[in-house]
């Protein structure tokens, strides 16, 4: 985040009658947007049919406020006359029941209200509920405190537009708020999943990398059942609003999402309380905030003061130094990004030297998380001892299962009797199936984890590697500004007896599905005969920079099932390294891969160390160029060069003297 400063910070407890007002008709698709419109169509998000066409709507009008009945009340009271016997009780019952007219529309927050048995509305209802008459789809439902039928506005399209369905809680939240001076709410989903948000700022604006976001509810939230009981018993009663699945979905993926733009710091009030940021209004993209001249010639010292003079109102300008100083030093707010970690409980000292590594050269600097999965559950000291080393959030998960088993496509003798064949047929050790387990899991659904969800990019870290040099720029920011799909550090060899059917049922794949091959692909690195045979080259997995959308793109996806379907990970033993290569050899623009020669790697039992002596010294690095793999014989570096059409290095001819002599990774 380069710069997250409060605008304006309104106090949650302000309900003035202007801000009551622009609260009740500041929400996306409201009757003033509609007649502005003239001609517009309210279609199905699913089947595309008109459920509602302007040309048949008689009238639309806006639905009051929630607090129509107190304001009518205030309202009362404040007459020039009759003021002496006014009473301060609301009787709601002297004004009369809110009903559309015939072919009429009231817009609300979230949903339009009208008689669905009107002619101008092509639904049906069921029991309550509301259909699309073209695809049966449940588009609303009768609202029985209303008496109100009820179209949601996340299930139609205004003319290929269409409504957040987090939305939903973001206007029943301000309801809360200015309704009723609520501080504490609980969302309820039709899964009895429970959200407890309580909230501190409302009308609050901030900038991330997406832009400028205004009337934010500012807000801490908890899905902790403890906290919500201590919640409970402290407050002796919590406001309590059922939501559709759909809407409780987006309003928890929105927040996390926002919550992860946060500094690491300010992330969390405890264990359990998250900071977070709920709006219901359309982002302002960081592009149409400044010029187009301006983008032009980059920010100027006038650009800063005016950002810093629009965005510093009643702000505390101290607590927000480091996104000052990221600004002025052209620096971007940082990338959804994580180090992921695959381990057990005794590769806990072996990792916290990884982590001191990757902490010491990079992430003391830029403080991104760290995920780390097993497959049993990782002891309290495993947690504090990695935690405490970690300056980002760290987040411990488990690998479910279903995936230390075979599938049901796979017979577990036969696999085993193929274990035991590739064992007595070769030097290299094959007859554990837990290896198999684990290298299917890594290749197909490791980047599916739901703690990686809300991750653009990760960072694979193993047990007991080194970073040899300083990386003083954010290798994350740098892979997504210049759309790298995939980094590496270490290229080499396959041993054949591990893929020996993986090149045909990859050809068979791709001449099945034509259309996901890149044409401008890296073909070369990985046949030497334009795709005949495969040369066994691959990137080494231990290290992977790479975006997780990439792997749970269509193309990679279906690539991935294809192969699962032959069997090869149990019949022979495929990994994700050789895997994710061809993927991404085939699938991307080469331009896309990136080779890091700057970080200085190794992992037992190669190094990758560069060889300008210049830059090991700037960049403190702690290594002998006389050790680099890259342009060795057992490597593949020589070979991504030339399929890339890239320059070596100065002088790397004399980095190629030694053979490979190593051991099996």
């Amino acid at each position: 985040m380069s710069l997250r400063l409060p605008l304006e910070g309104k106090p949650s407890h302000d309900r003035s009658v202007n801000q009551l007002m622009k609260l009740s008709s500041s929400y996306k698709w409201n009757a003033l947007e509609l007649r502005k419109m003239h001609d517009y169509k309210l279609t199905c998000t699913q089947c595309q049919d008109p459920l509602v066409n302007s040309k048949d709507i008689s009238a639309t009008t806006e639905m009051p406020s929630e607090l129509w009945a107190e304001m009518m009340d205030f309202w009362h009271c404040h007459k020039p006359h009759d003021t002496e016997h006014h009473s301060h009780h609301i009787d709601t019952e002297r004004f009369s029941t809110l009903k559309p007219l015939n072919n009429a529309i009231i817009t609300g927050s979230y949903y339009f209200a009208f008689r669905a048995s009107d002619t101008a509305f092509k639904v049906r209802m069921e029991q309550d509920k509301m259909y699309c008459e073209g695809c049966g789809t449940l588009v609303g439902e009768y609202d029985g405190a209303s008496g109100l039928d009820k179209l949601f506005k996340w299930c139609v399209e205004l003319d290929g537009d269409n409504y957040p369905a987090h939305n939903y809680v973001y206007n029943s939240l301000l309801d809360s708020v200015n309704g009723a001076a609520t501080r504490m709410v609980e969302y309820v989903s039709p899964k009895d999943e429970k959200l407890l948000l309580w909230v501190f700022n409302v009308g609050y604006d901030y900038i991330t990398a997406e832009g400028l976001h205004t009337d934010a509810i500012k807000l801490y939230y908890t899905r902790d059942p403890s906290a919500i009981k201590d919640a409970r018993e402290e407050r002796g009663e919590l406001e309590s609003i059922e939501v559709p699945q759909h809407a409780y979905d987006s309003a928890l993926k929105y927040i996390e999402l926002q919550h992860n733009h946060l500094p690491s710091a300010l992330r969390s009030l405890n264990e359990s309380w998250k900071l977070g940021m709920l709006n219901g209004r359309r982002c302002i993209p960081a592009a149409d905030m400044v010029h187009p001249i301006l983008r032009c010639i980059g920010f100027t010292v006038l650009t800063v003061g005016l950002i810093i003079a629009l965005f510093c109102r009643e702000s505390n300008i101290s607590s927000y130094k480091d996104g000052l100083q990221n600004i002025i030093h052209g620096q971007q707010a940082p990338v959804r990004a994580t180090f992921v970690s695959v381990i057990e409980e005794n590769d806990l000292w072996p990792i916290v030297d990884s982590i001191k590594q990757v902490q010491d050269r990079f992430n003391n600097k830029f403080n991104y998380d760290w995920v780390f999965l097993s497959r049993t559950e990782l002891s309290e000291e495993f947690k504090s001892q990695t935690s405490s080393a970690i300056t980002g959030n760290t987040k411990f998960g488990l690998i479910p299962e279903r995936y230390s088993d075979y599938p049901e496509w796979i017979n577990s003798d036969d696999a085993k009797d193929a274990f035991r064949a590739m064992n007595e047929n070769s030097l290299i050790p094959g007859d554990s199936a837990s290896i198999r387990f684990d290298n299917r899991y890594k290749t197909g659904f490791l980047h599916k984890h739901d703690l990686l969800l809300d991750y653009e990019y990760y960072w694979r870290v193993d047990p007991s590697i080194k970073i040899h040099c300083d990386i003083d720029y954010d290798v994350f920011q740098f892979m997504k500004n210049n759309d790298k799909k995939f980094g590496f550090a270490i290229s080499l060899h396959e041993y054949q007896v591990f893929v020996k059917t993986l090149w045909d049922t990859t050809n068979a794949f791709m001449k099945e599905n034509p259309q996901y091959t890149h044409e401008n692909n890296m073909m070369k690195f990985i046949s030497d005969d334009n795709g005949d045979t495969y040369n066994l080259c691959y990137f080494w997995s231990n290290f992977e920079i790479a975006s997780l959308d990439f792997w749970r793109d269509e193309a990679y996806s279906k690539y991935f099932d294809h192969l699962d379907k032959a069997g090869g990970f149990f019949f022979e033993r495929w990994s994700e390294g050789p895997i994710h290569s061809l993927a991404v050899s085939l699938l991307l623009d080469k331009s896309q891969v990136h080779i890091f020669q700057d970080v200085g790697y190794y992992h037992v039992p190669f190094t990758t160390c560069p060889i300008d002596s210049q830059f090991r010294t700037e960049h403190k690095c702690s290594c002998d160029p006389k050790s680099d793999f890259t342009f060795r014989g057992f490597s593949c570096g020589k070979k991504y060069f030339e399929a890339n059409d890239l320059e070596k290095p100065v002088d790397w001819e004399a980095y190629t003297d030694r053979p490979f002599e190593g051991t099996a990774h």
